[in-house]
């Protein structure tokens, strides 16, 4: 997907060679020359507006278009101008993707032609990863130093992309060089802030958007959406999406998907669930009431391998009740130390219904309730929103590690 790529590097001599290895790792003062390749921006003019040669797609850029927006192969494609050699790409996706994967996928298509272009890459990793919302537009950005061997000796290069969930399309943008990063936040945030995709549906009913944190670096982000289609059923998305870096540059991109559909009290009529580790597709389960009998019947890929199970009669509680009630809850006059619990269907065990029990623990320092939620092996400590019954904040344990989800969006009502 990546059509342009930014050639200039930052040429080493042999004797520099030592210098790369603190901006490979260890933490150790830039040198003047590195640094100044980081400082420089490009030039930027007043957001200019375009439009897309079928129409569809609006929006502004704060530059030049390098070339005329049109469709190819459900792909809008955005070159702006920055004043420097190359542009900054971006591609406006209206299928939509996982947000780690297309990180991690463009990551290895850029460093692949890069090596057609230059010579090998024989050191890259992570500089940065951040999450966030831009509006209400969920993001992961990532930054990348690596190092070629040219014809003429080593050098240093830099990529920074972003991905974008649009809610029902995407965005994708990068830029391969060293610096520009102001440059390169400001196009993407005009553009972002600004498109307008007329076949898009209408905004959701309810909108949630959180952070994800890995001890005390940002990894990704998680959505929830809630939707009514022309029958008046609900349908429910929760998203995750995590861009997690390892040791020598490698990375570990993991997206989810869960999909339930309600009716609007809440009642389940099915549910799904997808997962993906880096290109592949791990679990697809489909949940659903079976046609010859009461039971509940899940079907599909769980971790690679066929599965398909009866859940027994109880109808698993959704998503929707669940939040609802603990609103209900949390409105009381005491709330502290009363508990719910209902039978629900996760990924932890998809062959069977799972006992969630939620307690209402106490109060925050700030008045908010908080509350301990266990289901199977799963406990997470919560800081709760009364006004929606769902979490401000939630803390789990992952190894040795801890993942907090913190609350940066919300909109719309249960």
């Amino acid at each position: 997907m990546i059509r342009t790529i930014d050639t200039r590097r930052t040429t080493m001599g042999a004797a520099m060679l030592g210098l790369l290895l603190p901006v490979l790792g260890a933490a150790a003062e830039e040198p003047a020359w590195l640094a100044e390749a980081r400082a420089r921006e490009g030039k930027l003019v007043d957001a200019r507006s375009f439009k897309s040669k079928d129409g569809v797609l609006t929006g502004q850029v704060p530059g030049k278009l390098r070339n005329k927006v049109v469709l190819e192969d459900q792909v809008y494609y955005v070159e702006v101008d920055i004043g420097t050699d190359t542009p900054v790409s971006c591609e406006v996706l209206v299928e939509g993707f996982d947000l780690a994967r297309m990180l991690r996928s463009t990551a290895n298509l850029t460093f692949e032609r890069l090596a057609e272009l230059q010579g090998a890459v024989d050191a890259k990793t992570v500089e940065r990863v951040d999450a966030g919302v831009m509006g209400a537009n969920a993001y992961i950005a990532v930054d990348w130093v690596y190092r070629t061997q040219t014809s003429k000796g080593p050098m240093l290069g830099g990529l920074k992309q972003v991905a974008v969930d649009m809610h029902s399309y995407g965005v994708y943008c990068s830029h391969v060089d060293l610096g520009y990063a102001r440059t390169f936040a400001s196009v993407v945030q005009t553009l972002v802030g600004s498109l307008r995709y007329a076949d898009a549906p209408a905004a959701p009913d309810f909108l949630e958007v959180q952070t994800l944190r890995l001890g005390d670096q940002p990894v990704g982000v998680a959505t929830w959406k809630l939707e009514t289609d022309a029958d008046g059923d609900v349908r429910s998305l929760l998203a995750n999406s995590m861009f997690v870096p390892a040791a020598e540059g490698a990375v570990t991109a993991q997206d989810t998907v869960h999909v339930q559909w309600m009716k609007p009290d809440g009642r389940m009529l099915n549910a799904m669930h997808v997962s993906s580790s880096n290109d592949e597709t791990q679990t697809q389960l489909e949940l659903r009431p079976a046609a010859d009998s009461e039971k509940w019947r899940v079907s599909g890929t769980f971790m690679g391998k066929p599965l398909e199970a009866d859940l027994g009669e109880e109808t698993p509680a959704s998503v929707l009740t669940q939040a609802r009630l603990r609103r209900d809850l949390l409105a009381d006059s005491s709330p502290v130390g009363k508990k719910l619990t209902d039978q629900s269907w996760t990924s932890a065990d998809p062959t069977r219904l799972l006992t969630t029990t939620f307690t209402v623990t106490g109060r925050d320092a700030t008045g908010r309730f908080t509350a301990t939620e266990v289901s199977g092996p799963l406990k997470v400590e919560e800081v709760l929103d009364a006004a929606t019954g769902t979490p401000l904040r939630m803390t789990m344990a992952v190894g040795p590690a801890s993942l907090l989800l913190e609350r940066v969006y919300v909109s719309g009502t249960l």
